[in-house]
């Protein structure tokens, strides 16, 4: 929105589409798989942003028009693995408007960060991370993490 160039890029696993053009995200994952709310609150955004983009036109030779689901498979567990389908479960979400959502919030993000001086925070949630992060080395997290526990007192605040 406030000018500038930025390329959003992915490499789907699969994108299954319907005779109506509608289409199915799915990601295989050896690793841990994000939780539902995890990646509906936008935490984990590939499946919401790869459906955008799709919707956009951004694969080549792949014309659709809505998601109607964003699915996550789990590989290689003891019991064979699962899917998680981030738009299902108690509180089931139109995964064509979650999308969105997450597409104009991610148009918002890089606006912020390249036109507004947001600075780029390698753990912008920190409360919510309870595990390393590829980058944490650069941000000199385990520094910081040692210094904020001796100042509090080791307390979680």
């Amino acid at each position: 929105p406030g000018g500038g160039d930025f390329t959003l890029s992915a490499r789907a696993d699969r994108i299954e589409i319907a005779p109506d053009k509608s289409f199915v995200i799915i990601d295989y994952k050896t690793g841990r798989v994000p939780g539902i709310n995890e990646a509906r609150i936008g935490f984990s955004p590939q499946l919401t942003l790869e459906a955008a983009m799709v919707k956009r036109g951004a694969f080549a030779n792949i014309e659709a028009t809505r998601p109607t689901a964003l699915i996550y498979v789990k590989l290689m567990e003891r019991d064979g693995g699962f899917e998680r389908d981030i738009s299902q479960g108690q509180r089931a979400v139109d995964p064509d408007s979650l999308s969105d959502e997450h597409f104009e919030h991610f148009i918002d993000l890089i606006d912020a960060h390249w036109n507004r001086s947001l600075p780029f925070y390698s753990r912008p949630a920190v409360r919510f991370l309870k595990d390393a992060k590829p980058f944490d080395h650069l941000a000199r997290v385990r520094e910081w993490t040692i210094i904020a526990d001796a100042e509090t007192g080791g307390d979680d605040q």
